[in-house]
């Protein structure tokens, strides 16, 4: 997202209508929140039909092994849609199994990247299954803050950082009836927007759960 985007300053009450020119406090007092003009227009429907390149590679196949299934709907879809998994198929395994959910987040964030870093190669071959289990439960029955927790606290995960955690809370919680605001993800590309929007957020991340939390109650709702 270029530094010189043109922003406006909004907030947003419980119904989503717009209030210009408030602050909306995040990481300290006086940060406004910036979102680009070009944003606003972004509806739901852009979101869902979200793609992200992915192809059967043999590591995939052989990460997949014990879910037949699921990586015969990941081909299925890459098939379907030019080579790609569409965001609405991977919200479709929201209430699912959550090792299933698991991987098929992590194939819409990994895309058509190879997965090279060890640690992220051990995460998919013998993902920690009570921790995912733990962090997917306790963000569909408690929200954004308690998945948070759930990422970072007892169900820590290592090799799961920011951009793919927060991809897991979001997969499996956005769609749910989660009590609070809604989880959201947080990588590189959504911190470096934060960054030059103003918001106060670090491109290089360091992310309270109060800065995070502040963050969803202020945004705007998309397609609204």
């Amino acid at each position: 997202m270029p530094g010189s985007a043109s922003v406006r300053t909004v907030d947003c009450d419980v119904t989503g209508r717009e209030r210009p020119n408030n602050r909306c406090m995040l990481q300290r007092p006086g940060v406004r929140t910036g979102i680009p003009l070009y944003l606003l227009k972004v509806t739901q429907e852009d979101l869902a039909g979200q793609v992200a390149r992915w192809k059967p590679t043999r590591q995939w196949s052989g990460w997949l092994a014990g879910y037949p299934a699921v990586l015969e709907a990941l081909k299925d879809e890459a098939s379907a849609h030019g080579g790609s998994i569409r965001r609405e198929f991977v919200h479709s395994y929201a209430g699912r199994d959550p090792h299933e959910l698991f991987y098929v987040a992590m194939a819409w964030g990994f895309g058509a990247t190879n997965v090279r870093w060890p640690g992220q190669q051990a995460l998919l071959g013998e993902p920690p299954r009570a921790k995912i289990e733990g962090i997917v439960e306790t963000v569909r029955a408690g929200g954004a803050a308690a998945g948070w927790q759930a990422l970072y606290g007892d169900h820590r995960i290592p090799g799961l950082g920011y951009a793919f955690g927060t991809k897991l809370l979001y997969f499996a919680g956005y769609t749910s009836r989660c009590p609070g605001p809604r989880p959201l993800i947080l990588d590189a590309n959504v911190l470096s927007a934060l960054h030059d929007a103003g918001t106060g957020f670090l491109a290089s991340g360091g992310v309270r759960c109060a800065g995070l939390l502040r963050l969803l109650e202020t945004r705007r709702p998309v397609g609204r």
